[in-house]
């Protein structure tokens, strides 16, 4: 499964939907997300370290890369 959450900052923001999202769906095995690191309404003071958010974006056993813009 594939998830475009559009903006990310913390770790821990959808680990509650990737939850539910698998233990519902047998056919849902691995998941991996993408999106902006960056929220306007979020001090950047409160963001997760990057490498944690990108961590806790795709479960553990997909083969992923992280590719990653600096503006």
């Amino acid at each position: 499964m594939l998830h475009h959450p559009h903006t990310t900052v913390k770790s821990s923001t959808w680990r509650a939907a990737w939850g539910v999202l698998c233990s519902e769906n047998d056919c849902v095995k691995l998941f991996a997300g993408n999106g902006l690191y960056f929220e306007e309404q979020t001090e950047i003071s409160q963001y997760h370290l990057l490498d944690k958010v990108l961590r806790a974006t795709k479960s553990k056993n997909t083969m992923t890369f992280d590719l990653v813009i600096n503006p």
